[in-house]
């Protein structure tokens, strides 16, 4: 009885193993036996008949031998892919539909793959290629591929090459080209699910009928992750979304290349509608639709980060972006040289706009807003808008329904026939704004301000500088209503007003230099500004309340001086006497002394000694408070080393960098405080500091022409030149006996600890 009992729990245990898992057990099948002769239709069905239901589990590898060369097999009808089946075409195999029929059909929720294979004019309502079939009470039905080619597939209703329902597809190193349908979706029509497309070609795919959306991929309910990804020369022909359509979707595009595709209204790059998108690092070019020639945004959240730039769109309204409805935050993007009738680079129709480290230039605008158009509310921070054209607002339209604020923002040299730099007929705050260069052929080189009940404008901190109009009266502002607030700004001539009260200064020179990027190195800068030169009345000159934000538009510390600057550059002041703002370590050496890692070699004056050689006593406290923070104090010294008695001011130091195995000393027992600390000794330190006491670099490979392989210190040169910290001291070289500066300490420390 008990061997019974222990029988039955043993069967109980191995089949609860097996409930809910895929088959571990399963067959496989070859199609051919070596020859192209022997790769037929019929033998692909023989095979795929072999894998399901399988002698041993359904599912299987199905592989093809059909000789050393690329081989075609045409099939008649449509092949049943199930559960656990694997495609494997090595790289030889295609299969065409012979423009008659689809090649497969991907049973409910099954989970098959497909890798290196070509599949070539599939023909079906839905799917030319792939149907996958759902089952909307159930899971989804799984398709991964992975190097799959899809050519000249077509549909005469969705996804030309691929149409699935509740589904995930997850396609990696796969090509779409020359892919059709009459509904959605040229490549690829989706859904419900989830849709992962990675480093792959989505190419001259089209969607054909009206209603069609999506020339590349149509995507509706679905969550997606699109990287490294080129979808270019697509379109949808009677409908939007020349690339790309979404329709309630959330998720990603990143590192992606989106080109050259058109939509007959909307989206000519991309359309989405009622979702959530982010775009990173994506590159937008030359699409064109009649809305949205990059992109229309269409009552959902659309966010542009990481460099991402729209360049040479085409469209009537919106060259760059098309937002209708929606919400659009944008942080580090360029819209260069797009255009449009109205909005060359952005169109905002009843939306919200939230544009921060944003550069707008080249942009053309036949009628209004060659930069902007806005009709809704839009936000500029920390934006440059220069060499923008329109009919009338040269960089800006703002209309009377809409509400535009700009803030530690540059428009320069942007040309209208009225408003060179805006047209304003609604509601503008300027705040820490730079107006210069701009021109009018008509009227308002700077601004044109309209009068009416809607029409408000606000400035603090604004300056007008060598703006033109063909009426010289106008050169700077043309103001048919006078601003309702007017703080601290400044201009030249009186255009803009004449009075000197609450700050101002009419009639002023600026005295600005070109527009262009900081001298020095910003790590905050990304967006070009006009430089105060010397004697530039701006300087000590503005407000630091009524709302001036706390830095100017390159992240510079606001005041620098006694009071804030004019307009949107805060001329830098250096912190220490002997460290000049043009110095090449200017930058990290101030961020050395925010972070109160340092406060400098002097008092009175205060002074930094950067070309002074950094002691190994002076460097223990940098690197902890580098590592530790300002305010780190370690525990009292005991006397651990016999050149560094206890009551050695840097005792406690050094005993703590040897109590967290950064170094053991110099050797006998001694620490060498007065010593000056060498490269290579530096990048000991540094990487141990970094990544723990434990941390051992990985073997040299050669990377410095003085650093040779065997020297002992290589690994630790390499791992810190790995890591970014340093590119060497030029010439291919390290320079490993060479002693490290002050200057050199505040590089090293700033960058090992990413000090802020």
């Amino acid at each position: 009885m008990k061997r019974k009992i222990l029988s039955f729990i043993l069967s109980l245990t191995l089949l609860l193993a097996f409930v809910g898992t895929h088959p571990v057990l399963a067959d496989s099948a070859v199609v051919g036996t070596g020859s192209p002769a022997s790769c037929t239709e019929a033998a692909l069905n023989a095979a795929l008949a072999k894998l399901y239901p399988g002698a041993t589990a359904p599912g299987g590898v199905l592989s093809f031998n059909c000789g050393a060369n690329p081989h075609t097999i045409v099939v008649t009808g449509e092949k049943l892919l199930y559960d656990g089946t694997v495609v494997d075409g090595g790289g030889l195999i295609t299969l065409s539909g012979g423009n008659s029929t689809r090649i497969f059909f991907v049973t409910q929720q099954a989970r098959v793959e497909l890798h290196h294979i070509k599949l070539i004019n599939g023909f079906a309502a839905g799917g030319g290629a792939i149907f996958v079939e759902p089952n909307f009470s159930g899971d989804y039905t799984y398709l991964t591929l992975d190097d799959v080619a899809f050519s000249n597939n077509n549909s005469t209703t969705s996804g030309g090459a691929i149409d699935a329902e509740h589904a995930s597809l997850s396609v990696t190193n796969s090509h779409f080209t020359g892919n059709s349908s009459n509904g959605g979706g040229g490549a690829i029509s989706l859904n419900e699910g989830m849709l992962t497309l990675i480093a792959s070609e989505v190419l001259g795919n089209t969607s054909e009928l009206a209603g069609g959306t999506g020339g590349g991929l149509d995507v509706w309910n679905a969550t997606l992750d699109i990287q490294t990804t080129t979808l270019r020369s697509n379109s949808a022909l009677v409908a939007a979304g020349g690339a790309i359509s979404l329709r309630n979707c959330s998720g990603t595009i990143a590192s992606s290349l989106i080109d050259q595709n058109t939509a007959f209204d909307f989206g000519g790059g991309l359309y989405q509608s009622n979702g959530s998108v982010t775009l990173s690092q994506v590159t937008i070019t030359n699409n064109t639709a009649p809305h949205g020639g990059g992109i229309t945004n269409d009552n959902s959240t659309l966010v542009l980060d990481g460099a991402t730039t729209l360049t040479g769109n085409t469209s009537n309204t919106g060259g760059g972006v098309y937002n209708f409805n929606g919400q659009v935050t944008a942080q580090n993007v360029q819209l260069l040289n797009n255009q449009a009738a109205y909005g060359g680079g952005l169109y905002n129709q009843n939306g919200t706009l939230a544009l921060a480290d944003v550069t707008l230039s080249g942009n053309s605008a036949t009628s209004g807003g060659g930069g902007l158009y806005n009709n809704g509310v839009t936000t500029l921070t920390r934006a440059t808008l220069a060499l923008n054209t329109s009919g009338d607002g040269g960089a800006v339209f703002n209309t009377d329904a809409a509400n535009l604020t700009l803030t530690n923002s540059t428009l320069s040299e942007n040309q209208a026939n009225f408003g060179g730099g805006v047209f304003n007929t609604g509601t503008l705050s300027l705040t820490n704004v730079t107006i210069a260069k701009n021109s009018a052929l008509g009227g308002g080189g700077g601004i044109l301000h309209n009068s009416g009940a809607a029409t408000h404008l606000a400035m603090v901190n604004t300056l007008f500088s060598a703006n033109t109009a063909f009426d010289p009266n106008s050169n700077q502002c043309l103001l048919y209503e006078a601003p309702e607030s007017q703080l601290f700004s400044l201009w030249q001539g009186v255009s803009c007003g004449s009075s000197t009260a609450n700050g101002n200064q009419p009639n002023t020179d600026i005295l600005l230099a070109p527009l262009g990027f900081s001298s020095v190195v910003l790590p905050t800068e990304l967006t070009m500004t006009h430089a105060l030169l010397a004697l530039s009345p701006a300087k000590d000159a503005g407000t630091c309340g009524s709302g001036a934000p706390t830095t100017d538009q390159r992240g510079v510390a606001r005041p620098q001086g006694a009071a804030c600057d004019i307009g949107s550059y805060e001329e830098k002041v250096a912190i220490f006497v002997d460290v000049p703002t043009t110095y090449w370590a200017s930058t990290f050496i101030e961020l050395l002394y925010n972070n109160g890692v340092t406060g400098g070699c002097s008092a009175s004056p205060l002074m930094y000694c950067p070309e002074a050689s950094v002691t190994r006593a002076q460097m223990a406290v940098f690197l902890l408070v580098a590592e530790h923070g300002t305010g780190y104090t370690p525990p009292p010294a005991s006397g651990l080393f016999n050149d560094v008695p206890a009551s050695n001011g840097f005792a406690k130091w050094i005993e703590q960098l040897a109590a967290e195995g950064i170094t053991g000393g110099c050797g006998g027992g001694n620490y060498c405080p007065d010593a000056p600390v060498t490269r290579e000794q530096m990048a000991v330190f540094l990487m141990v500091a970094r990544n723990g006491s434990s941390y051992t670099p990985p073997a040299a490979s050669g990377v410095f022409a003085d650093v040779p392989t065997n020297y002992p210190f290589a690994p630790w040169i390499e791992a810190l030149a790995a890591e970014g910290i340093t590119g060497g001291c030029g010439g291919g070289k390290f320079c490993p006996k060479g002693t490290v500066t002050r200057a050199e300490m505040a590089v090293f420390l700033v960058t090992t600890f990413n000090l802020p």
